[in-house]
């Protein structure tokens, strides 16, 4: 099972507060890339996850203003550290967060739990 604690046993992060439309999160961030970047081909599966895009703040601005949709679930294929479909599940529509790399999802994990949201991302 998943927890916090393993979490930060595991990684070396940072602890971001992000303000969206008045709305904080709690992001965590890797402390450094240097453990996710292969020295021998730095382009090979370059953490663009652990980075917190300017666009996933406006979408996730736009999501807090969406009304929801209790008949619909947003899909957010992925979601990298997950601060837009946590931002979603906050403003109350139904979200399933998927992610492929397996520490980004751990990302996405530990800042779903971070931010009290109940849902898990999946890989």
């Amino acid at each position: 099972m998943f927890s916090l604690d393993r979490f930060h046993h595991a990684y070396d992060t940072v602890a971001m507060p992000v303000t969206i439309d008045g709305h904080t999160l709690t992001l965590y961030t890797p402390a450094s890339l240097d453990r996710f970047i292969d020295p021998d081909d730095m382009m090979h599966n370059f953490p663009l996850w652990a980075k917190l895009w300017e666009a996933s703040g406006l979408l996730a601005s736009y999501l807090f203003k969406l009304p929801p949709d209790p008949q619909k679930t947003m899909l957010e294929i992925g979601c990298g550290l997950g601060m837009v479909g946590i931002a979603a599940a906050k403003a109350g529509h139904r979200v399933t967060m998927t992610e492929i790399n397996p520490d980004a999802l751990n990302f996405a994990r530990a800042n779903a739990l971070a931010n009290h949201w109940i849902g898990m991302p999946r890989s």
